[in-house]
């Protein structure tokens, strides 16, 4: 904003500086209809001069203007990337809360696991032949796997 107020005011002092030039020139014509020619000559050198600063600030104004213009394109540019990243950067939080929504969920459901399976292991292992042939060779039988023939080993002794 600095910048176009800048070359706002610029262009009002060519402008000011254009004017005056103009009343110099209507000066000297004025002058030339009844003036000596020292006067001329002097009133011409100082239009001549104030017309060459009048074309430099021109020019400087127009140099400003397309430095202006190279600036707010640029400027749009960068808010044009800036939006993108703000895109992206949000697409990038929300998967990132998906991700933990998931991550939660399957540590629930492991938590979940690690309860249940030894909880269905140990019946499960109990039915196994191999547990029951455990108990059979340890002499551990009891009524409720329906081995009697270890308490009649028992009496024999």
């Amino acid at each position: 904003m600095a910048l176009a107020d800048h070359v706002h005011d610029a262009g009002r002092v060519i402008d000011l500086i254009d004017n005056k030039a103009e009343g110099l020139r209507r000066e000297i014509a004025e002058l030339k209809v009844g003036s000596r020619p020292e006067a001329i000559v002097t009133v011409e050198l100082r239009a001549s001069e104030a017309q060459d600063l009048t074309n430099h600030l021109k020019t400087e104004l127009k140099d400003a203007n397309r430095r202006r213009e190279s600036l707010e394109m640029e400027l749009d540019n960068s808010r044009l990337l800036l939006t993108n990243s703000q895109e992206q950067l949000k697409d990038v939080w929300a998967r990132g809360r998906v991700m933990e929504d998931e991550l939660l969920k399957m540590t629930c459901a492991m938590e979940g696991l690690r309860v249940e399976l030894p909880k269905e292991a140990i019946p499960e292992y109990k039915k196994s032949v191999s547990f029951e042939m455990g108990l059979v060779q340890t002499g551990q039988v009891s009524y409720e796997y329906g081995y009697r023939f270890a308490l009649a080993r028992f009496q024999a002794r």
